[in-house]
């Protein structure tokens, strides 16, 4: 007897156990899942919107599974009982136009504020950022590359936009890196941007084509259509020579891919203007102008010496202190790139503006010691 109600209270005590084990399985469960199940919500404010027209929006988890869908004539939108910790993509639809938004909600409200734009297919608002047109020879043709960052300086969506692209007469071998958008016309070429371009977006094209002539004398004549920050000309010293250009300064020779080049710059082009290059695949005989600064010292015979000079209250001193300064500032846009910190777009454009600085600012320097010689000697 005694020996069955140990046993009982053995069998008991084992039962209570296990239905207390198991309850607090089930509470540590649902605490758990309480906490994983935590929800919070996200408010998009959409500014730019007219009042009018019809949002639609789209909630998308890190699953690519959309969750919610939405539209809307209001400039705000909510979307609701969404677990926290987890990472968003909200695609909005203005006009047709997408304005996608990544976001991880990890509070129970998150905010967000999307600006959306107005639509134009003007293109009064296209500036170009960076020119560079490169020329190789071949025989009795050069090959022409050019290639162009275009970007949108306006506060709408340019779309459905033909940009212009003026290309001299005559040309040939046209070689585009789209494949699409492209119509050739009686002054050069239209393309329309494969994307809308949205304030401060850019578009980048190159393309290639041949221009030929009966003579080994190729003049080089060039339109802007936009406002224009940087144009740059490059050739190859050993083949080409360069025999007069208009809006071009000499840069001489500078290195692109590990190559020299016979390098020509121009800041500020405005829409209008234009400049050009003629150049001649063999050398000849002529006058040769020596450019310093702002000015020119010509040696037409013997003894007959001209130079010109910009007058400036600025002293030797500050030009040498100003000269170490964009030193120092080459040096630095050398490493960067190096570095791979820099885009090529971004180098070329200083590494030319600083150099050019530089060399105007020695070249005045020059200019000064010279003239303090002459008036020492008289």
């Amino acid at each position: 007897m005694k020996s069955n109600y140990k046993n009982n209270i053995t069998h008991n005590v084992l039962i209570i156990l296990l239905i207390l084990i198991f309850t607090l399985s089930l509470s540590t469960t649902n605490f758990g899942l309480a906490i994983a199940q935590e929800t919070g919500h996200i408010d998009l404010l959409v500014k730019g919107h007219d009042g009018h027209t019809t949002l639609n929006a789209l909630l998308i988890n890190s699953s690519n599974i959309i969750i919610e869908n939405v539209t809307s004539n209001e400039p705000s939108l909510t979307f609701e009982n969404l677990p926290i910790g987890t990472q968003y993509l909200i695609l909005l639809n203005y006009k047709g136009i997408s304005y996608p938004v990544i976001t991880l909600l990890n509070q129970t409200m998150r905010e967000i504020t999307i600006q959306v734009f107005e639509l134009t297919t003007s293109d009064e608002n296209i500036w170009i950022d960076f020119h560079h047109i490169s020329f190789t020879s071949g025989d009795n043709y050069l090959n022409i590359t050019e290639y162009l960052q275009f970007r949108n300086h306006g506060d709408s969506v340019i779309n459905n936009t033909d940009i212009k692209i003026e290309i001299p007469n005559g040309f040939s071998n046209f070689i585009w890196d789209q494949d699409c958008c492209l119509e050739p016309t009686d002054f050069g070429i239209f393309f329309s941007p494969i994307k809308p371009l949205q304030p401060n977006d850019t578009q980048t094209i190159n393309f290639k084509y041949r221009l030929e002539s009966s003579i080994n004398e190729y003049s080089f004549v060039k339109e802007q259509y936009y406002d224009t920050s940087v144009v740059i000309v490059t050739l190859n010293p050993d083949v080409l020579r360069v025999i007069s250009s208009y809006n071009l300064d000499s840069e001489g020779l500078i290195e692109i891919d590990n190559s020299l080049v016979d390098a020509y710059s121009s800041i500020n082009v405005f829409s209008g203007d234009g400049f050009s290059i003629t150049v001649a695949g063999h050398e000849s005989n002529g006058i040769n102008l020596l450019w310093i600064g702002t000015g020119i010292l010509a040696v037409f015979g013997v003894g007959g010496i001209v130079y010109a000079f910009r007058r400036s209250k600025t002293s030797i001193e500050q030009l040498k202190s100003e000269e170490n300064t964009l030193i120092s500032e080459l040096e630095k846009i050398e490493k960067d790139f190096t570095s791979g910190n820099m885009k090529e777009i971004e180098y070329l454009t200083l590494k030319l503006k600083n150099k050019t600085a530089l060399e105007k600012v020695t070249n005045r320097i020059q200019e000064r010691e010279k003239v303090g010689k002459v008036v020492e000697e008289k």
